[in-house]
């Protein structure tokens, strides 16, 4: 069950909201709520009307993989380690960062990763 301001969502309003935010179906979103940040959730969901940007979704779907994305003025760069080049080939997301937005992808020394 998902309420926003109160009101129970249907079903099929909660799937269109899912496929809105990125998601392939509202379970799949249900279970990153879960996962990032609990249950009960309780937060802003902000709606921007013809101004959803593809290269966002694509960045989200990229650091779903569990890689580091570094943007600057200058260079966008998705790290990755050696054990993470397969990965990486496999996806579409990453594809099409690298083809359309100019990503770069850098296989990074783990003896010199940045430990945060």
């Amino acid at each position: 069950m998902i309420t926003l301001n109160g009101i129970m969502i249907r079903e099929e309003d909660i799937l269109n909201i899912a496929k809105a935010d990125g998601f392939v179906d509202s379970l799949t979103m249900i279970k990153w709520f879960r996962k990032n940040h609990g249950f009960p959730f309780e937060g802003q969901r902000i709606h921007m009307d013809n101004s959803y940007d593809r290269k966002y979704y694509l960045n989200k779907k990229t650091k779903d993989l569990n890689l580091k994305i570094r943007r600057t003025k200058l260079e966008k760069t998705i790290e990755i380690t050696s054990d993470e080049v397969e990965k990486v080939k496999g996806s579409k997301y990453i594809a099409e960062l690298t083809e359309k937005y100019q990503y770069g992808v850098q296989i990074i020394n783990p003896l010199f990763a940045n430990h945060e």
